[in-house]
């Protein structure tokens, strides 16, 4: 076993989003995030499925949050506009990690 995979869900705007999340057993980092399903407004919440964003993710560990200028050590930058979107996939991603810790005995 390498690292584990997650199917998350969490409110947004247009209703339900749904990610994927792949979290490493060495690093207890997340290795990758996906959306799977999305209804957001078309140009603004639905950039939550560029590259720009989701590799915002990877590697980060433990709880994350949401900047709207920029992106810290323990924040991702923001969609612009789409405020809601990012902290609807920031609480997809922070459930994931939540349930890697209680997998792992805390080890994220």
């Amino acid at each position: 076993t390498i690292g584990y995979v997650f199917n998350t869900t969490a409110k947004s705007y247009g209703g339900d989003i749904s990610c994927m999340v792949g979290v490493s057993l060495e690093t207890n980092k997340i290795t990758g995030v996906k959306i799977i399903t999305i209804n957001d407004t078309p140009g603004l919440g639905m950039k939550a499925n560029n590259d720009d964003f989701l590799s915002q993710y990877i590697d980060r560990s433990g709880n994350i949050g949401v900047n709207k200028n920029t992106s810290t050590d323990t924040e991702i930058k923001a969609i612009t506009s789409a405020t809601i979107t990012s902290k609807a996939v920031v609480s997809a991603v922070n459930a994931i990690t939540a349930a890697y810790g209680e997998i792992t005995g805390g080890a994220n």
